[in-house]
């Protein structure tokens, strides 16, 4: 555990429980398991880290445990944080993804007094007790009005921008940047999630990467960069020549589908010398959660796979975590507009 001093004012500390570098080895992060909270103590920690948490007070030794990230949490791991509060703060977006379960065997869980254990805690909640919804926050801090269109439209109907965040649109391209490839019109402020088909002829009609996509991902990216870096360079602090001590978020987030095409869309774009500090690429559920300035979201496969299926791929939480991760603009790229859910056609002017 480190503790952090109280800001000249505050009356509070704050410390973070959890190793300094992953790689530790376990003695190295069994001191902080005993946790004795300070008085006026704010506490930081990973789920994981509660689960292996030992109080020094069995009886509630916090007054509140906030939990982020609520829609993917199921009630086993909610047991261990629930036990350390008196009151409990569940904060997430049950529109989103929901828990993870990588066994077979937990999918497929048996109901726990009337609870379906491959739901998450946040949505049963939500479910029996529909006269109380909660608290819903009808602004967003991160998208402008052009991205926030999409999902609201599809998913929320009554999310709205913030109005600092709604203005913080890119300009248009100059008429020196029309001749700039691929075209200048998806370089434009609007829509700000934009479609474009990426056919593969070469790859496997049951392949689950596309090495077009990713190729049309890096062409995208190094557009952005001639004809906006300089203007996202004052958003979000990072410039090409060096990168910035962590944390910080990268410019340029990619989501897809399949690992498959998370290691293609990051050869691709290692190939083209795109610095590393300024672009992420992962699953979209590793990435749920994360901030960027421009998004993608790359299908990768070249129909509606089997192994999966239709309900998997074509999930709205899936396809609006992608979509809601960037503040400017967002692309999606799929072998044909077939590959999209019907209800995304329209709104993405397929």
């Amino acid at each position: 555990m480190r503790k952090l001093d109280p800001a000249p004012g505050e009356g509070f500390a704050v410390a973070r429980v959890g190793r300094d570098r992953i790689c530790s080895e376990l003695p190295a992060i069994r001191p902080a398991k005993a946790l004795a909270p300070m008085a006026g103590c704010c506490v930081a920690t990973t789920l994981f880290k509660v689960n292996t948490l030992s109080a020094a007070k069995a009886d509630a030794p916090f007054d509140v445990v906030v939990l982020d990230e609520a829609s993917q949490i199921w009630l086993g791991p909610l047991l261990a944080p629930a036990a350390l509060a008196r009151s409990l703060v569940l904060v997430g977006d049950p529109r989103q993804l929901p828990p993870l379960l990588h066994q077979e065997r937990e999918a497929a869980m048996p109901a726990v007094a009337g609870l379906d254990l491959a739901r998450s805690t946040l949505e049963l909640l939500l479910e029996r007790h529909a006269d109380d919804e909660g608290w819903f926050l009808r602004q967003t801090y991160r998208m402008n009005r052009h991205v926030c269109a999409v999902p609201n439209a599809l998913f929320y109907g009554n999310l709205e921008p913030h109005p600092i965040a709604a203005v913080r649109v890119w300009p248009e391209p100059s008429e020196r940047d029309a001749g700039v490839e691929p075209a200048a019109s998806l370089l434009r402020a609007a829509p700000g999630i934009a479609f474009l088909a990426a056919p593969d002829p070469a790859a496997a009609p049951r392949s689950l990467r596309s090495r077009a996509e990713a190729q049309a991902i890096a062409n995208l990216l190094l557009a952005c960069e001639r004809v906006h870096g300089e203007w996202l360079a004052r958003q979000d602090g990072l410039t090409p020549a060096r990168a910035p001590a962590p944390p910080f978020e990268p410019r340029y987030l990619v989501s897809c589908f399949y690992r498959a095409q998370v290691a293609e869309v990051r050869s691709v774009l290692l190939d083209a010398s795109v610095p590393a500090h300024l672009w992420q690429v992962d699953t979209v559920e590793r990435n749920q959660g994360r901030s960027c300035s421009v998004g993608f979201l790359s299908v990768g496969a070249q129909r509606v796979e089997d192994r999966h299926g239709a309900t998997w791929f074509h999930a709205p939480e899936r396809w609006n975590v992608a979509m809601t991760r960037a503040r400017f603009k967002v692309y999606v790229l799929a072998a044909a507009v077939e590959l999209l859910p019907e209800w995304l056609r329209g709104p993405l002017h397929a």
